[in-house]
């Protein structure tokens, strides 16, 4: 979850593409999917997320949620169902933005990710249409929170192995998933 399309297109957008070409179902969260050309550049889709999150509950929950830091950090319900996907184990969860989110930072690493070739053109188409004047770098620096257990690979390899795709949910600004 960040701010907006362009927050979740500059910090995390070639992550984002590299995923969805792996098999990943990604999924951005946004207070408001407003001019969602850019997501959907990278391959992502965008729901808004007070009806994701008022349907969590009753839907399968993601395998890799990514979060903005501001986000975590200033929405009680976005933090309380991070935290539980922390606790649980079973979620790889990832944040991004400056700094590292508040009540967490002993328990993530630094996460250097390499774009793929393909990753950094489309994430620069992304970047032009959100008007976002720059270029991809060759890595996308973000932090990976302890919940990325044996539990999850073993769960992606089992999914992989009947060609069915893992769901992942990126929130963005304040998102929502049908």
């Amino acid at each position: 979850m960040g701010s907006t399309v362009t927050d979740a297109v500059t910090s995390v957008g070639g992550w984002l593409f590299d995923r969805g070409m792996a098999g990943w179902e990604v999924n951005v969260l946004l207070a408001e999917c407003a001019e969602v050309r850019p997501l959907e550049i990278l391959g992502a889709q965008c729901f808004e997320l007070d009806a994701a999150l008022g349907s969590l509950r009753k839907s399968p929950q993601a395998h890799a949620p990514a979060v903005a830091n501001e986000v975590f950090d200033n929405d009680d319900r976005v933090r309380q169902a991070v935290l539980l996907a922390m606790r649980r184990g079973v979620a790889e969860v990832s944040f991004w933005g400056p700094g590292t989110p508040a009540g967490v930072d002993r328990t993530v690493t630094t996460v250097e990710y390499p774009l793929t070739s393909a990753a950094k053109v489309f994430k620069s188409h992304a970047l032009c249409a959100a008007a976002a004047g720059e270029m991809a770098g060759p890595t996308e620096t973000f932090f990976r929170g302890p919940g990325s257990g044996s539990q999850l690979r073993r769960s992606i390899t089992a999914a992989t192995a009947v060609a069915t795709t893992a769901r992942t949910m990126i929130v963005t600004a304040t998102p929502d998933q049908p």
